[in-house]
């Protein structure tokens, strides 16, 4: 007694194979703050992509300065560089190492720079007004830049411990 046919036992294993390909999760992409988001993904593969990425590496730096308690009262150029970098708990962020080259001078040279956060959108980079870590009293003011080829071009103010502003 046959109780089933060729057929039904196709027919029921492409049935179970169907049924366990389904419920295979898709990896990509899960942030969706990220330039390569998957609507798909279900697990995160570590592939994501941030616009922050554009920014990031060392850059020589070319500016001219004025300050003083008086707008204006002197004023000089300055070359120096700057790092980058990706901020490690929101990728859509940078940090800006040695902003503005506000030396701090500790005994620790891995601390002997000034930082700020930046966002990025697009090809631009927007600081909003905050401290700037490792000094005591400097404060960055709004400022924004943008990059054109291989360069950024950045106005940037800050506040020095006087109170005084500089501009670059």
């Amino acid at each position: 007694m046959n109780l089933l046919k060729p057929q039904s036992i196709f027919i029921i294993m492409v049935a179970v194979s169907l049924f366990y390909s389904s419920c295979k999760e898709e990896e990509g992409c899960t942030d969706l703050l990220a330039l390569n988001y998957d609507l798909n993904a279900v697990k995160d593969n570590g592939s994501c992509k941030y616009l922050s990425e554009n920014f990031t590496g060392i850059y020589s730096i070319n500016d001219s300065i004025t300050g003083g308690m008086i707008p204006g009262e002197w004023e000089g150029q300055r070359n120096y560089t700057i790092e980058i970098v990706q901020n490690k708990h929101n990728p859509s962020q940078i940090k800006i190492r040695n902003w503005a080259k506000v030396h701090t001078y500790t005994d620790n040279p891995t601390a002997d720079y000034t930082q700020v956060s930046a966002q990025v959108d697009g090809d631009s980079l927007f600081v909003e007004f905050q401290e700037i870590i490792n000094t005591d009293v400097y404060k960055a003011h709004n400022s924004s830049g943008k990059t054109i080829g291989d360069s950024i071009f950045y106005d940037f103010e800050y506040e020095n411990f006087f109170g005084g502003q500089l501009m670059a």
